[in-house]
């Protein structure tokens, strides 16, 4: 087991050399069961799937991928008075670490303490288990769909929440992110659903001016 952790350890302090200080690199934290980490650092990686989910989902999507063929070489999880996911940050670490799939989560809450708002952050970086193969997890259509309903439910509801002088301010551009990204729903329904969800968490951290890009 110690010489596990070294290896470990070794890729830790790799990346922590080479990658920007931030906090997705300051709280990582690989997975030691996977005692090849190096070999997938060392692998080069094109397209990362990333999707953004509900903080009580993430654990069915993680292990949707396990069963998938994939394998999670770490995570990061913190939490800091910044609310919008760091969308871009997680898919190029991901590709540094050698993972081709990134599960993102987070949840916003008021701490009575600190008299602020809060958002933990959960990041989950995983692979396949083969260099040259990449399996998707299994989604049937049907769960996908109830998914996606639950989803944009809680998006409308989310926005009926706003104040109206807001809602009018920003209703001409959320019709139009809508528009721009309904063929999502049914040619990609899971970035669809990774979308909606992220533009939903944008609006419950008060930044209804920002949009994400599929």
């Amino acid at each position: 087991m110690k010489r596990y952790i070294i290896l470990g350890a070794l890729l830790v302090s790799a990346i922590t050399s080479h990658a920007q200080t931030n906090p997705i690199d300051a709280f990582f934290q690989a997975n030691y069961d996977v005692t090849n980490l190096g070999e997938y650092a060392n692998r080069r990686v094109g397209q990362v799937s990333y999707v953004y989910v509900g903080w009580d989902d993430w654990r069915n999507v993680r292990q949707r991928y396990l069963d998938g063929g994939h394998v999670q070489l770490g995570a990061s999880d913190w939490e800091d008075s910044f609310g919008v996911p760091l969308k871009e940050g997680a898919i190029d670490y991901g590709r540094f670490l050698g993972a081709n799939a990134v599960v993102y989560t987070a949840y916003s809450h008021f701490d009575y303490n600190l008299q602020a708002q809060r958002t933990e952050h959960v990041i989950i970086f995983l692979a396949s288990k083969s260099v040259s193969q990449s399996v998707q997890p299994t989604y049937s259509a049907s769960m996908t769909e109830a998914q996606i309903v639950q989803a944009e439910a809680d998006l409308q509801r989310t926005w009926d929440r706003l104040p109206r002088a807001t809602k009018n301010t920003w209703r001409a551009q959320e019709y139009a992110f809508i528009q721009r990204n309904w063929y999502l729903r049914h040619s990609y329904p899971r970035r669809w659903l990774g979308l909606i969800n992220e533009r939903r968490q944008f609006i419950e951290n008060g930044h209804v001016d920002m949009f994400p890009t599929a």
